[in-house]
């Protein structure tokens, strides 16, 4: 990831869920409480074992993306982040991109392998469904940028 990414956590079964923003630089990941969206006050701060790639959310999910794979959070009613595993780099078949959840499942780009790969999330056993290889009109490899 260049710079910084910025999801916030849209409105869902519980109104905490969207008074909060997540950030992430660098190996960090960084939540705030916007209650006061004047004042933003930060209530936790992550470091990652790598540089992260990605963030995408919904409803009281977090998932972040890194050289590792990418790791899956729970928020809870107190807004405190609950690591759900990782789904790994080999489950993937390797260092996610972009992230985006579409229905039950979170695609990720392979920009190394020029594909994307969708993940089913209602198992909740993080299952690789369907690998998708990115070629143009012509039929030639490309790197996939986003989603």
């Amino acid at each position: 990831m260049n710079g910084t990414e910025a999801v916030t956590v849209p409105a869902a079964r519980m109104p905490e869920i969207a008074r909060q923003l997540f950030a992430a630089g660098g190996r960090k990941l960084l939540q705030f409480d916007l209650t006061l969206p004047a004042a933003p006050e930060k209530i936790a701060e992550l470091e990652m074992a790598g540089e992260i790639n990605a963030l995408a959310s919904r409803d009281d999910l977090l998932y972040v993306g890194y050289k590792a794979g990418v790791r899956p959070y729970r928020i809870g009613q107190d807004l405190k982040l609950t690591d759900l595993g990782l789904i790994s780099v080999q489950q993937l078949g390797g260092v996610p991109g972009r992230l985006r959840l579409a229905g039950s499942s979170l695609w990720a780009t392979r920009p190394q392998q020029r594909q994307l790969v969708e993940v089913e999330l209602a198992s909740g056993e993080f299952r690789v469904v369907r690998r998708v290889a990115t070629r143009d009109q012509a039929g030639n490899p490309f790197v996939p940028e986003d989603l």
